[in-house]
């Protein structure tokens, strides 16, 4: 029934006005609603916005010293190059099957040809068959 919605919304705003009661005599709200008031009234006499205020608290962040022109692709340039590398490329395992004469050149330890002889002749004697 809507009687009943009624009286359950009407005890509602009671309980809430008793809370809004209580927190309007809080010492700490009463300070922070008379710092607010005095922080407008200074606003005003000054002329200051909130975003000028936000300013003087905490100012915009400057660069020490004005940052380099971006040298990156452009539309319609050639892609970058990477730099070159420090290090020696890798070089592949060489395996030589000594049953078949097959030679596997691989980077990864896990590849299927080598897997497949692991299982077939031995992980012991594999290892043996590497040749760098």
């Amino acid at each position: 029934m809507k009687y009943l919605t009624y009286l359950e919304k009407k005890r509602e705003l009671e309980a809430l006005q008793r809370e809004v009661d209580l927190l309007e005599r809080d010492s700490a709200v009463l300070q922070t609603q008379e710092f607010l008031d005095r922080l407008e009234e200074l606003m005003g006499e000054y002329g200051v916005s909130p975003e000028g205020v936000r300013d003087i608290l905490y100012p915009p962040r400057t660069p020490v010293r004005p940052l380099p022109p971006v040298s990156g692709p452009t539309a319609g340039s050639a892609p970058a190059r990477k730099a070159p590398s420090i290090h020696a490329p890798r070089q592949p395992a060489v395996y030589r099957n000594p049953h078949t004469g097959e030679v596997l050149k691989t980077f990864d330890p896990r590849n299927a040809k080598l897997r497949e002889w692991r299982e077939k002749y031995g992980m012991n004697e594999v290892v043996n068959w590497k040749e760098s």
